[in-house]
């Protein structure tokens, strides 16, 4: 069963990397959102809920001991798995942000914004995760592989 979530973790970031690619291509916005302060905000909510998700899970849903995110297993339950989501939504804005500046340099009129946005998402995601790692490192566990 551990390839089935390899082989759709892998499609899902490859998804994630053509959809950011033909997002930034994306020329039929007519009005392009110039507010740069955007990105710097979604940094500080993509950061905030990152420590919100994880703090939740351990005093709400009693989750007493964090699984390490892992590979081999797809988990969307933020409740009782959240390092897994953590993770798998830090590599699809991660994705996303590759294939946006992939296709950066050959537009006629750049979205700077939309990639800008990507990356600050995963910005904010991968600066909470150092956070929760370095709080949270006495009740991470590795996860173990179902099967074989």
């Amino acid at each position: 069963m551990k390839y089935v979530w390899r082989s759709l973790n892998t499609g899902l970031i490859a998804s994630c990397a053509l959809g950011g690619y033909f997002l930034v291509g994306d020329n039929t916005q007519h009005h392009p959102l110039q507010d740069w302060f955007a990105c710097p905000m979604l940094a500080i909510l993509a950061f905030v809920f990152a420590l919100f998700s994880v703090w939740y899970s351990t005093e709400f849903a009693k989750c007493a001991i964090l699984k390490s995110p892992s590979w081999d297993r797809l988990s969307m339950d933020w409740r009782n798995d959240p390092l897994q989501c953590l993770a798998v939504s830090t590599c699809n804005l991660a994705a996303f942000s590759l294939g946006g500046l992939v296709r950066l340099p050959f537009q006629a009129h750049p979205q700077y914004l939309a990639v800008g946005m990507f990356c600050s998402g995963m910005l904010g995601f991968l600066l909470g995760q150092a956070l929760i790692y370095r709080v949270y490192r006495s009740r991470i566990c590795s996860a173990i592989s179902d099967s074989p």
